[in-house]
């Protein structure tokens, strides 16, 4: 079992900036990591200079001579159809979350897809039921949360809290400007939008749903 899984997905980002906003949520130690690559997140992994364990997909959207590569270096490859009712990503967090990952940090590297850029925060905000889920992308971070997360950045920082999949309850900040105690917010509602931070670490606890913590950064 592994204690934490990077997941890449997404297109071949090149930006310096956005590839430091994916190093700096990556694990310090290699030590029960597994990596693995969702498609044409196999590129995204290079550019990370990550060693992927496995590439899920139906691999329809990364380079086949990458794969080729994949292959010779003994990484697991599992193909899927591309008439397949999960995304890849879907099928990159149900590996994760069979192995046993307490914490999964999905690296998005996002594309011309909002539809899937979309989708992909939803689907790993579900898997946040069965470990601790970060998703970073290349405009921003998302926190999943669904007990308590500490969220960590510059003062002034914009963070968002949206409500996803129902009503979250007992909504207690701290390090907000806009401080919540025992608060509830509903899907649709935009009273969490641009909030910001007033140290370099707020905490968010709930009682009940899922929150997201959107962190657009500067």
């Amino acid at each position: 079992m592994v204690s934490t899984a990077v997941i890449t997905a997404g297109g071949d980002v090149t930006t310096v900036l956005a590839l430091a906003r994916f190093a700096a949520h990556l694990p310090d130690s290699a030590d029960d990591v597994r990596v693995i690559a969702a498609d044409q997140g196999l590129a995204l992994a290079d550019r990370l200079d990550l060693d992927v364990d496995v590439l899920v997909g139906d691999l329809d959207s990364v380079d086949p001579e990458q794969v080729s590569r994949a292959v010779a270096a003994g990484i697991d490859v599992r193909r899927h159809s591309t008439d397949k009712d999960a995304t890849d990503l879907d099928l990159a967090l149900d590996l994760a979350l069979a192995g046993g990952a307490r914490h999964i940090v999905v690296c998005d590297g996002g594309g011309d897809r909002f539809d899937h850029q979309l989708a992909n925060v939803l689907v790993a905000a579900r898997a946040a039921r069965h470990a601790r889920v970060t998703v970073v992308t290349t405009q921003a971070v998302v926190s999943v949360i669904t007990d308590a997360r500490e969220l960590r950045g510059s003062v002034g920082d914009v963070v968002t809290l949206l409500p996803v999949f129902g009503r979250v309850d007992g909504i207690a900040t701290t390090g907000l400007l806009y401080q919540l105690s025992d608060e509830s917010l509903v899907p649709g509602s935009s009273r969490g939008v641009s909030n910001e931070l007033v140290a370099p670490e707020a905490r968010v606890t709930i009682e009940a749903g899922t929150l997201l913590a959107v962190q657009p950064g500067r």
